[in-house]
């Protein structure tokens, strides 16, 4: 899923069409969009046969990737996630699985980003000088939103050259930074917080040995994620 999305302070109804042209430029088709108060969110797919993707909404959640119900093993349909939406919010992770982004909007527009612990959808932002927030699933299209050229992050560049890892916080541009896998950012008008939602000790030493057939529990795991393809 390629995606773009602004939150803002102020209201941001006339930013859709101008987010929804960069998108275009991308998927070739007509993008779709969500509004949550005064986050909106442009999103569409590049390869729509490859791409399994999807997308999730509450009256206050969005959530784009793809995930799955800890218990059954399953796809979460649109009702059940309406449900974990109310009841879990930011304890989403009890219930799910998978590779996602999840937004949070409450009534006093507090934003709160949290990508799972895989990181394998990115999620890319920019701080704009009066708050406002640019994500986007590609810095390309930071970059094109914006009405000047990203700086170099030299000191990022500098970094991964001596001690050869990329921070999972900065980019190789200036002013772009990354929810880390994980993590949850959030944003308020006065205040930005990043800090971990995920801690993987937390089933240590609580796992059983599984009941049945080693193979078919995995099996049973990994059904859902396959399940889409052809020829896997």
């Amino acid at each position: 899923m390629i995606y773009l999305g602004l939150w803002s302070v102020r209201d941001i109804s006339g930013k859709i069409r101008e987010l929804t042209s960069i998108l275009k430029q991308h998927t070739g088709e007509e993008p779709s969009f969500t509004a949550k108060n005064n986050f909106a969110l442009v999103y569409g797919k590049l390869y729509p046969q490859q791409d399994m993707d999807q997308i999730w909404e509450s009256d206050s959640t969005v959530l784009i990737g793809r995930i799955f119900d800890k218990e059954r093993h399953t796809t979460v349909e649109p009702k059940e996630f309406r449900q974990y939406s109310q009841e879990l919010k930011q304890d989403l992770t009890r219930k799910v699985w998978g590779k996602y982004v999840y937004w949070l909007v409450d009534n006093t527009n507090k934003l709160e980003v949290m990508v799972d612990p895989t990181g394998q959808l990115p999620c890319f932002y920019y701080t704009f000088t009066n708050g406002d927030l640019l994500f986007a699933s590609h810095i390309d299209l930071i970059n094109q939103y914006l009405s000047f050229n990203l700086d170099y992050n030299w000191s990022y560049l500098c970094s991964y050259l001596f001690y050869g890892s990329s921070s999972a916080v900065q980019s190789p541009f200036k002013g772009v930074e990354e929810v880390p896998p994980g993590c949850v950012l959030t944003a308020t008008q006065s205040n930005r917080d990043i800090r971990s939602f995920w801690n993987h000790f937390t089933t240590y030493g609580g796992i059983s040995s599984p009941s049945g057939n080693a193979v078919d529990a995995l099996q049973s795991v990994l059904k859902p994620v396959i399940e889409p393809y052809q020829n896997v």
